[in-house]
């Protein structure tokens, strides 16, 4: 979704798909369109000056800041739910396990 908003904020205005991004971009205020679920995410990771100058944002600085915007509402969802107070005992950082993350063949998974 970013790198579609660089790509059309680059593009020249005479462009029909420039064109369509411009209308829709001025009815960011209606819920229902593409450019306001953009403005609501960058709304979300405090960059709302990116949707509006319509400039183009750097993609790892918006990553980033939605990774620990993700992290942080995953350590609350975990320890408000108490259905998860073992896993919380255990699982303390946001990170795939390493029996997850290696491979192996299907006749090492197998028993």
């Amino acid at each position: 979704m970013v790198k579609y908003w660089n790509r059309l904020v680059c593009m020249g205005d005479t462009r029909l798909t420039r064109r369509a991004f411009t209308c829709v971009w001025e009815c960011s205020y209606n819920k229902g369109n593409w450019s306001a679920g953009m403005k609501d995410l960058l709304a979300d990771i405090d960059v709302q000056n990116v949707f509006s100058t319509r400039s183009v944002c750097n993609y790892d600085v918006i990553e980033d800041k939605m990774l620990a915007q993700m992290i942080t509402s995953w350590k609350q969802e975990v320890h408000a739910k108490p259905k998860l107070c073992t896993y919380a005992t255990f699982k303390s950082n946001f990170a795939g396990e390493p029996y997850v993350v290696s491979y192996m063949s299907r006749s090492d998974r197998s028993l």
